[in-house]
């Protein structure tokens, strides 16, 4: 029984650190979502109207991939075969 018993805690223990990853997870998500919402008026205004230079560039593709991999990483998640 000592086998079936370490399954079980295993298992258990797999569970829970399942679950508390995808707390983690969620809660950084949410973070980020914040974060562009609070500061996209400043970006309209200081990054958008400002003439295009290659730290503008690297600005928008940072942000906007840092956003696009979030979302996959979220769909990819929340399929249904996983």
């Amino acid at each position: 029984m000592d086998g079936e018993d370490d399954f079980v805690k295993i298992w258990g223990k797999f569970l829970f650190l399942k679950q508390a990853s995808s707390y983690a997870t969620a809660s950084s998500m949410a973070l980020i979502v914040w974060e562009y919402i609070a500061t996209f008026g400043q970006e309209i205004e200081l990054v958008w109207c400002s003439r295009w230079s290659l730290s503008k560039a690297v600005y928008l593709l940072n942000r906007y991939i840092t956003l696009l991999m979030a979302l996959l990483y979220l769909i990819s998640e929340s399929s249904p075969t996983r």
